[in-house]
């Protein structure tokens, strides 16, 4: 666009650059006050016992292995919050961080959604999707040992989004090589590497994703994975019913609780009516969908499907045997983790993308694609979304929402310290129960 005088107009890249700042600074204020108090300044696993301990050992080490994977994002801010805010505030400073990476997912969410549609009411939709998602506040927000999860979900807008100029391909190729050096599991969506072959604009990113998830492959080989769960792998059963518990029943009851008292009144009713909705949205994106929504509809299913499944042949454990769950007393166990949340994610992202293509003269005739195509359904469909979004922005049972508070322990850690000049290091509890930090005194 030109201005004028002749010149290029600016204007729009500046509206861009200000519509993007502003929906990262909403998605972190959100994201931040998402998270209950007592959590806030609660330290969880990795992220003292670990990222924190390992930093004051050895130096920012971004790209050492730990449990077989490279984890650069949680090592980096992990470098930067310790020395500017020290380790007694270190617990809120986490949380802060991981809030402020999320606004830039939910920002680079709406940013990449543009390759699906140009309709701001869809991408804000899936923008707030990484914020809003029911089951991540009860576990996966607000720490670095779950950030990871946040990044998996961008990996394929980033994979999809066509850059515009330099500055975009700097962006997404940079985004993509963060991602891959974060999560190897961002390697499950390496097909997409073959999605439009001859854009040559969407080449710096697969081939940054590409990268990280070798530089995984090798960390892996290096220095193979020792931990692999608690138990022995769940049947297909399990893995069936426990997609359906994990992802439209999380969506739709919000916490472990109410999925297990729904359950236990009224049997798998309410588990069988929670994924309606999104069964109705498979068949209509199917039937009626043009090639892009079926093409990136199909792509989110599956990604769905495959993380959960994924997460429990990779990690098994006890709480997985959900086709051995046939009495009140074997429910007691049910809870939703952090393996619930990038299933829920792709699966919820389904509703929005039902209305992201605007209609033309050449749509399919009939009443089915005449009601899609109305604004009634489509201000109905997005409306329908956010109120299932916003019924659970508060959580009511988080992983952590009962302490132990790490500052408190800093601070009496640090008087243990003063008062026995031959006390060498101290250890600092953390969430969940069985963790903790082992601390050097002359560290705090």
């Amino acid at each position: 666009m030109m201005s004028f005088m002749g010149r290029p107009d600016k204007r729009p890249r500046l509206a861009s650059f200000l519509l993007f700042s502003a929906i990262a600074c909403a998605g972190t204020i959100l994201a931040y006050f998402r998270v209950p108090p007592l959590t806030a300044r609660t330290l969880w696993a990795e992220d003292g016992q670990v990222f924190l301990h390992e930093y004051l050992d050895q130096g920012p080490g971004l790209l050492n292995p730990y449990d077989g994977y490279l984890h650069l994002l949680p090592r980096f801010i992990v470098a930067v919050v310790t020395p500017v805010f020290g380790i007694e505030a270190y617990s809120l400073a986490v949380t802060v961080a991981c809030s402020i990476v999320l606004g830039l997912v939910a920002a680079l969410t709406f940013y990449c959604g543009s390759a699906v549609t140009q309709n701001p009411a869809v991408r804000l939709g899936w923008a707030s999707i990484p914020v809003l998602v029911a089951p991540g506040a009860l576990e996966t927000m607000a720490n670095l040992a779950n950030l990871h999860w946040y990044l998996l979900w961008l990996a394929p807008w980033v994979l999809m989004k066509s850059p515009s100029g330099p500055g975009q391909k700097v962006l997404l190729a940079a985004s993509a090589l963060i991602i891959g050096l974060s999560e190897i599991q961002a390697a499950l969506f390496l097909p997409l590497l073959l999605f439009r072959l001859r854009d040559k604009s969407l080449w710096w990113a697969k081939a940054a994703l590409a990268a990280g998830a070798g530089c995984q492959f090798y960390t892996l080989w290096r220095f193979p994975r020792i931990s692999g769960g608690t138990g022995e792998p769940g049947d297909l059963l399990s893995i069936i019913y426990g997609y359906f518990l994990n992802t439209s029943a999380a969506l739709f009851y919000g916490n472990s609780h109410a999925v297990r008292e729904h359950v236990q009144d009224f049997g798998a009713l309410p588990i069988v009516l929670s994924a309606v909705p999104f069964a109705l949205a498979v068949f209509l994106l199917a039937r009626f969908g043009d090639r892009m929504q079926r093409t990136t509809g199909a792509v989110w299913l599956l990604a769905s499907g495959a993380l959960w499944t994924a997460a429990v042949v990779i990690n098994p454990a006890p709480y997985f045997y959900y086709s051995q769950l046939d009495s009140p007393g074997s429910w007691a166990g049910f809870f939703l983790s952090r393996y619930s949340t990038v299933p829920s994610m792709f699966l919820l992202a389904l509703i929005p993308l039902l209305v992201a293509r605007p209609s033309g003269n050449g749509a399919a005739p009939g009443r089915v694609p005449a009601l899609l195509r109305s604004s009634r359904f489509r201000w109905g469909v997005l409306g329908a979304f956010i109120v299932l979004q916003a019924v659970h922005y508060f959580p009511t049972d988080a992983a952590r929402s009962s302490g132990p508070l790490w500052a408190e322990q800093v601070r009496s850690a640090r008087q243990s310290c003063n008062a026995d000049p031959t006390l060498e290091s101290v250890q600092i509890l953390e969430a969940p129960e069985g963790w903790a930090a082992t601390l050097r005194c002359e560290d705090l």
